[in-house]
């Protein structure tokens, strides 16, 4: 099994109630277990920023997908709850980041599939709900635990 962090985000229509059934889709998944998951908090948007505030959260599980699987899987949530991709970083009824997998280091010339993702060190929001879950995940590309990252990176 392989420890995952991902952060949901949702800007359209009612955003709780978004973040609620994707979730339930996480647990309705037989490979996914252990599942833990934060508050939700509402966040200002990040690049394109003339949209609506956003809901957050993340959630912990422990998995047996492999990370294409993985991916797959969460692209498929979106989907099936209606998510368009009109604009980068545009309003979206649902958005599902696979933030870290495992210790794993992942770039294969998908840009859908980076882990760590790439943004999270940019993203307060993400920093302080990985720490809400466990401040003692370890970023795999210092090595250093996510609380001992020096807070100017965000």
């Amino acid at each position: 099994m392989t420890a995952v962090y991902l952060s949901l985000g949702s800007n359209l229509n009612d955003r709780e109630k978004n973040l609620i059934l994707a979730i339930s889709y996480l647990t309705k998944n037989s490979k996914i277990k252990n599942l833990k998951q934060t508050n939700f908090l509402e966040t200002k948007p990040v690049g394109f920023i003339s949209q609506p505030d956003f809901f957050n959260c993340s959630i912990f599980c422990d998995t047996d997908m492999g990370i294409c699987e993985l991916m797959y899987f969460i692209q498929s949530i979106e989907n099936e709850m209606g998510r368009e991709r009109i604009v980068k970083w545009g309003p979206r009824n649902i958005d599902i980041d696979i933030i870290l997998y495992g210790e794993c280091i992942v770039n294969i010339g998908n840009p859908h599939i980076v882990v760590p993702h790439p943004e999270m060190l940019n993203r307060k929001f993400v920093i302080k709900q990985l720490l809400e879950l466990n401040a003692e995940i370890t970023y795999p590309l210092s090595g250093k635990k996510i609380s001992e990252i020096d807070a100017s990176h965000f």
